[in-house]
């Protein structure tokens, strides 16, 4: 089964910069590079008349700032085209990165799921099993731990003249062990639909923010297009004044946007089964084999959020009474804050030989 993960990512034919679109581009090249043209050099307003003039010095001096804006704004154009690439690409990136570790760790869980399947169909005589092992890794969703029917019960029992009350423990037994996998199966398949609602959500805001960049500057394009169009038609109205004639203006630009979308495929149906979940590392609390979940926390250094983690109770029991804890992304096991409050490190200055160099070298208070 495979899942993939619906955002659009808008495609403004243009782009920038850096910092901002506005602040780099705009200000820096528009304001201090790309001074527009005075037009009060051919435009002349009196009791109300418009007139414009041209073969003169200062028409000739507007002129030459036309073509400087011009010029100065084609360079900014491509410039922000290649920001606006760059923008896109690192946005792709990052979505591409959280499609690949979403769709991983639901492919892990499926391959546990498949793996009961095939046990409940082996215990029921369908099938053979060949189990792949278990998932071993911190983010692991936890395997099932379902009591598998005594088979001995199955064996009749020498000189006995009924086995049915074993076969009838047998099948009691069994029953038990199917709706156990039933009902880890179904927490499975809701773990699956939790990760790929995590996954779209922190892919919306990296959509967002590239396309919220992607505008600003594609904004701030088509006000430098829009005045270059106005000095050239500026230019054609006092050519037209000299001629007695009208000139054709070029067309504004086209300010159609395309949008671009991650295509879709199998949409994952959510169960009716709800884990329960905490914000902080949950304490182990209730019923040790009963699974739990981690609430997704802030990755360092980023905005976006990691993975939810979940565990049976004795795991996060285990965890918090030896002063651990997951990473936010749920690939290693690092020390909790209360354990780093109560052992903190211990440095010593020491000199290094027979270099002579001072080094420092620090050690966990409890160790």
């Amino acid at each position: 089964m495979r899942y993939l993960l619906i955002i659009p990512l808008m495609l403004v034919p243009a782009g920038a910069s850096a910092q901002t679109a506005a602040d780099q581009l705009a200000k820096t090249v528009q304001e201090t590079q790309c001074a527009r043209p005075d037009r009060a050099l051919i435009k002349v307003e009196s009791d109300g008349q418009t007139s414009w003039t041209s073969q003169t010095v200062a028409s000739a001096k507007y002129n030459r700032q036309v073509k400087g804006f011009n010029d100065c704004t084609r360079v900014y154009v491509v410039n922000a085209n290649r920001e606006i690439t760059r923008i896109r690409d690192d946005a792709q990136i990052q979505l591409d990165q959280m499609i690949g570790s979403a769709t991983g760790r639901i492919h892990r869980i499926e391959r546990q799921v498949t793996d009961a399947i095939e046990s409940v169909k082996a215990v029921n005589g369908i099938a053979s099993v060949a189990p792949s092992g278990p998932d071993t890794a911190p983010d692991a969703f936890p395997e099932a731990e379902c009591k598998m029917p005594d088979q001995n019960l199955l064996v009749p029992l020498r000189r006995a003249r009924d086995n049915a009350a074993r076969e009838r423990l047998y099948d009691g037994q069994l029953k038990a062990y199917e709706n156990c996998m039933r009902g880890w199966i179904a927490q499975a398949k809701s773990e699956i639909a939790q990760i790929k609602r995590d996954a779209e959500a922190s892919m919306k805001l990296v959509t967002a923010d590239a396309n919220r960049q992607i505008l600003q500057i594609w904004d701030t394009i088509l006000e430098a297009v829009q005045q270059a169009d106005l000095a050239e038609k500026e230019q054609a109205n006092a050519l037209a004044s000299l001629k007695q004639q009208l000139a054709a203006a070029m067309p504004a630009p086209s300010s159609s946007h395309e949008t671009e979308t991650v295509s879709a495929s199998e949409t994952v149906v959510s169960s009716d089964v709800h884990l329960p979940r905490s914000a902080d590392q949950p304490t182990g609390e209730g019923d040790p084999n009963a699974i739990s979940c981690r609430a997704r926390q802030q990755l360092p250094g980023s905005r976006l959020l990691g993975p939810e983690i979940c565990k049976r109770n004795r795991e996060w029991a285990s965890l918090n009474k030896e002063g651990k804890n997951l990473s936010p992304d749920g690939l290693k096991i690092t020390d909790a804050e209360k354990n780093r409050t109560l052992n903190p490190q211990t440095c010593v200055r020491k000199t290094a030989i027979p270099t002579g160099d001072a080094i420092v070298i620090c050690s966990q208070g409890n160790q």
